[in-house]
């Protein structure tokens, strides 16, 4: 006798290779929306970041230089805390190590000659920021135009004065 023959294969499990093919298309998409917008809030946070470094970083040079009557001297090298201001510098600071930006600190004591205006300027080198980035810093805390104000770009060079 002849067996039967089935007009309908036998029912397989899996997925086939054009429905793992749009899964695949169809989260590409997703992260091609994605990762755009998780690179801007990246970078506002580390201008963020940065803002509120130089901000602290700024008040303790003002607490120091009302206390003892002037700021303190040059720090001398990168990433070397000024003699004198350990004590005031916050415990959360970066200034020994890498800045949010993966830059490196610096202080200057210009005395009362001045640097645009400014008695000390705190230098933040190496900063890997677009311009973006640095006019949003600027915008924050100063007046939006980082060629002028107390915050100046140069370079790979960020500089906040403090009075």
């Amino acid at each position: 006798m002849c067996s039967k023959i089935s007009r309908f294969p036998k029912q397989r499990d899996g997925y086939t290779i054009v429905e793992l093919m749009i899964t695949v298309a169809i989260i590409a998409v997703i992260a091609s929306l994605a990762v755009p917008s998780w690179q801007r809030a990246r970078k506002r946070a580390q201008a963020d970041a940065l803002v509120n470094e130089l901000r602290v970083t700024g008040e303790a040079f003002q607490i120091y230089a009302a206390e003892r009557g002037g700021l303190p001297a040059n720090s001398g090298s990168f990433s070397t805390i000024p003699a004198g201001m350990t004590a005031y510098m916050p415990k959360s600071s970066t200034w020994t190590g890498v800045s949010p930006t993966g830059g490196y600190w610096v202080w200057w004591n210009f005395g009362s000659g001045g640097f645009w205006g400014f008695t000390g300027i705190i230098g933040v080198y190496n900063v890997n920021f677009d311009p973006a980035q640095i006019t949003q810093i600027d915008t924050v805390m100063d007046d939006g135009d980082p060629n002028t104000g107390g915050i100046h770009s140069s370079g790979s060079w960020v500089f906040y004065g403090v009075p």
